[in-house]
């Protein structure tokens, strides 16, 4: 089934507990964001034979938890959308940049450290 209709959609919609969103069909202009989605789940679902229907909704609800809360989006600044739902980005970013500074200095400290050994082990 390439489509599905607005009453499947509805449906899923409720047992998802989330809300629809009307987009025109056939313009890609307006939908690239959901088309971009839906050829994630694709790569990434439609790689194994299902069995039954039910296997193939435990690998999408799998995929839409990981896409939601573990996967970074690089247009919401290497954050989850989770995070940005919840407020934690700005918390996220800021730990992020004392990591990369903890990082850098001990990298720092480290090449400092093997470059006076290198000099101190190679005779003028």
């Amino acid at each position: 089934q390439d489509q599905w209709s607005a009453s499947d959609v509805g449906y899923r919609c409720f047992v998802l507990q989330s809300e629809g969103v009307g987009l025109l069909l056939h313009h890609p202009q307006t939908n690239g964001k959901l088309e971009r989605y839906h050829q994630s789940i694709k790569y990434e679902v439609d790689q194994v034979p299902y069995e039954v229907p039910s296997e193939l909704e435990v690998a999408i609800a799998g995929f839409v938890d990981y896409y939601n809360n573990r996967r970074y989006h690089k247009a919401l600044g290497n954050v989850t959308p989770d995070d940005v739902l919840h407020g934690r980005r700005e918390g996220v970013l800021i730990k992020r940049r004392g990591v990369e500074a903890q990082t850098l200095a001990s990298r720092k400290r480290y090449n400092h450290l093997l470059r006076e050994f290198y000099n101190a082990a190679i005779p003028p």
